[in-house]
């Protein structure tokens, strides 16, 4: 978990993202947007390395893997930066319109894909809002899975299936993780509690 050990001029940072954009993952989709989730939850804690990230990174990858990461820390200096990368026109398009920044995440309906991008950014800044969020997603949805023979249900379910076990497996692999969601929890009614 980055944030228990964060480094102060981000070089483990860079170093982690330099690795990723220059292997096979960095093509797949759901992949380079979590590690651009994650990238730009760090950058957004520290907006004056924008430009040096810009420079150090758009030298060395291929410009439009990073583009996500510039736009979603939406940092003061992030369009400086996303005006500079070299994009195709179709591409500077596709980041020219509304698109989420670190600042929504909280906020995203649930679904797969904004799970991750909640892990991805407690992993990042260790703020447990983020788990918080998944616990009471959790909790609130429990009994989704009485509608499993309604056909409109099935990314509710197939959301809450995904939310529960990741729940359960970092609570498994991380002690600090469920230490929080046991915090959490510890004044809520049994009922709720079993939900979990």
């Amino acid at each position: 978990m980055y944030y228990q050990q964060p480094d102060p001029e981000l070089k483990r940072a860079r170093s982690v993202l330099h690795r990723f954009f220059n292997s096979p993952y960095a093509q797949k989709e759901s992949a380079l947007f979590n590690l651009s989730v994650w990238g730009a939850q760090i950058l957004a804690r520290h907006p004056e390395q924008t430009m040096a990230w810009c420079q150090e990174l758009r030298t060395r990858h291929p410009n439009k893997l990073l583009a996500p990461l510039f736009k979603i820390a939406a940092t003061p200096d992030s369009g400086k930066c996303l005006s500079q990368l070299d994009l195709t026109t179709e591409e500077r398009q596709a980041y020219a319109e509304d698109y989420f920044t670190v600042g929504d995440i909280l906020n995203m309906p649930y679904m797969p894909a904004t799970l991750d991008a909640r892990w991805v950014s407690f992993f990042a800044t260790g703020k447990a809002e983020y788990i918080y969020g998944i616990v009471d997603y959790v909790a609130d949805n429990a009994k989704i899975e009485d509608k499993q023979h309604q056909p409109e249900a099935g990314d509710d379910i197939l959301t809450y299936g995904a939310a529960r076990w990741s729940l359960g497996s970092n609570m498994k692999q991380y002690p600090q993780i469920k230490a929080l969601v046991e915090k959490y929890t510890a004044g809520w009614p049994s009922e709720r509690q079993q939900a979990l």
